[in-house]
């Protein structure tokens, strides 16, 4: 029996920036399986374990720089909402978190430092909570949804029983993520701290 290695990749994305981190797992290959999105049917006269490294590694690397310019791009497309919706709020609607963001200061150096905590705290929930399906889904390309994405506050407990869970929902980004912020505000949220999400 001929075995590729590995069949899936997981990403673990830290902090704003991220670090990579890529576990492989050897499991048979099975007849008309897929190695990481390429179909057997496309494997041409490769016939070697040597062969299917190759094309293994070519197409995990394709789909790795994928999904980091996907999420880097899902990153930065959050903290600018954020940094938008929070000042359009001070400045349109409240003015008294304004002011108490200014700190009685001349400048916006207080109201900066705000928005920076925000966008900060922000993404750190954001990488604590999106995750995806077990690899149970398939190795292809199309399904292969097994991405990571935790926070380092989390304990190693805590992260052991999530790479577990799976992901509820089509979509990597939607109603799941905005439920689980609604939440986190809701219990972390204290006088000074202000939610895009609401009450």
């Amino acid at each position: 029996m001929q075995f590729q290695s590995p069949v899936f990749c997981r990403w673990v994305l830290c902090g704003s920036f991220g670090r990579l981190f890529v576990a492989g797992e050897a499991r048979p290959l099975l007849p008309g399986s897929c190695v990481a999105g390429v179909s057997p049917s496309t494997l041409g006269g490769c016939t070697s374990l040597a062969d299917h490294a190759v094309i293994q590694v070519s197409a995990d690397k394709k789909l790795d720089m994928s999904l980091k310019k996907a999420y880097a791009g899902t990153h930065l497309t959050l903290q600018a909402g954020i940094y938008g919706t929070y000042v359009a709020q001070c400045l349109l609607s409240d003015r008294k978190a304004l002011n108490s963001a200014l700190d009685g200061s001349s400048d916006c150096s207080g109201l900066m430092s705000l928005i920076e905590r925000q966008v900060e705290f922000l993404s750190d929930i954001f990488f604590d909570v999106v995750r995806t399906s077990s690899p149970a889904e398939g190795a292809c390309v199309s399904t292969r949804r097994n991405l990571v994405l935790w926070d380092w506050k989390t304990g190693a407990a805590q992260r052991a029983s999530a790479l577990r869970l799976p992901f509820q929902g089509n979509v990597l980004f939607g109603a799941e993520l905005e439920e689980k912020l609604h939440k986190h505000f809701k219990e972390r949220k204290h006088s000074s701290f202000w939610s895009p999400l609401g009450d």
